[in-house]
């Protein structure tokens, strides 16, 4: 977290999914539990990193129901670590906190939900 311009902390966080369709209902269920006590803005930066599923179709899905959800697709499977950057670059700050799509309940215990 850090501030921008307004003064306001903003969380930015960055998670890479490749082939997590079946994952991504709970995931945004959890990311709306946890987000919806956080008073200053936010955003999650997801990265579809060559996904075979629908996992870009659920990820474009919950942008469009709220935009602060953004939305990177590759074309092909580059890797964990490019999908990072890849999501740091657009990311509204020069660091983000990482967690992965598998490390939701890792995620929950950050935020000190249950």
């Amino acid at each position: 977290m850090t501030s921008h311009a307004g003064g306001k902390t903003l969380l930015s966080a960055v998670i890479p999914c490749y082939n997590e369709a079946a994952v991504l209902p709970f995931l945004q269920q959890r990311l709306g539990m946890v987000l919806a006590g956080f008073d200053d803005p936010w955003e999650v930066v997801f990265v579809d990193d060559g996904s075979t599923d629908d996992t870009y179709e659920q990820l474009a899905r919950m942008h469009a129901q709220d935009a602060r959800f953004k939305v990177i697709s590759f074309s092909r499977n580059f890797g964990h670590q490019t999908a990072v950057l890849a999501g740091l670059m657009v990311s509204l700050l020069p660091l983000g906190l990482l967690p992965g799509v598998a490390a939701t309940s890792t995620c929950a215990s950050i935020w000190n939900t249950a």
